[in-house]
């Protein structure tokens, strides 16, 4: 069983890459696994990762761009700022995208055809 609260503390890895993911402030190690993520905020060279059923977000200096080399197929970047992981989302509202958590951010126009061939592709897999 995953104590969340724990795995906030930390961040080593997401998927048995070499990327370090730290949070400012704490010393305890763990992994955040990477089905618990809602989505990833980037803040020029600083990164924003909400964990499900977290208050506070888990900052760490990397880009937006070399995480999003490394995530699985079910992250998928909604904008230059947001990567989202989608068996997270709720909804898709016109260019709106609504997590399971109710936290809403708006799908760039230059991700758009992307985010739609995804979903497309993801209703003829089910």
């Amino acid at each position: 069983e995953i104590n969340l609260e724990y795995i906030r503390v930390k961040f080593n890895s997401l998927i048995n890459s070499d990327i370090k993911i730290r949070e400012f402030n704490l010393t305890a190690r763990n992994k955040v696994y990477k089905a618990f993520i809602l989505y990833i905020e980037g803040m020029s060279e600083y990164l924003k990762v909400w964990i499900n059923g977290e208050t506070k977000p888990i900052i760490t200096l990397l880009s937006i761009k070399k995480i999003e080399e490394c995530l699985p197929n079910y992250f998928i970047r909604v904008h230059r700022s947001y990567i989202v992981n989608c068996k997270m989302i709720r909804e898709v509202e016109r260019n709106r995208i609504i997590t399971n958590s109710g936290a809403s951010f708006p799908i760039g126009d230059i991700y758009k055809d992307a985010f739609r061939e995804y979903l497309n592709m993801m209703l003829v897999d089910k």
